[in-house]
């Protein structure tokens, strides 16, 4: 397999001549991760993939060229929980969505003795 990409230009599609960014282009085993190093900030990029036969050529040709990227550095850590949380829970992974859900929810509370005391002196008062 091999990823391609380029600074996206609406209408055109990445190809396997899209090879200028870095690791663009070079053949990788299917499962690996590889980084896109030297983007340029608040630029967008778009890429696709394709696979490789036997006999070293393209397979069914390339992929389909996904949506643009805006190339966003560094992001906030409560947006890219959230992100975790939404794709986690798309995928069916219920665990690691929770968990990312969890953390999100904290980053936008507070717990506060104060606060906890005079909600339970509430539900004291009504149960009692």
């Amino acid at each position: 397999m091999a990823i391609f990409g380029k600074v996206s230009d609406a209408g055109v599609f990445v190809s396997t001549t899209s090879t200028d960014l870095y690791n663009t282009g070079v053949r990788n085993k299917i499962g690996s991760v590889l980084s896109i190093k030297h983007l340029t900030q608040n630029e967008k990029y778009c890429f696709a993939v394709a696979a490789y036969d036997a006999n070293e050529d393209v397979s069914n040709g390339i992929g389909t060229t996904g949506e643009d990227i805006v190339c966003l550095h560094p992001l906030p850590i409560n947006l890219l929980s959230a992100y975790l949380a939404k794709i986690a829970y798309q995928i069916g992974d219920y665990e690691t969505s929770e968990k990312a859900a969890d953390f999100t929810y904290e980053q936008f509370t507070e717990t506060s003795f104060y606060m906890d005391l005079s909600i339970n002196k509430q539900l004291y008062d009504i149960n009692y």
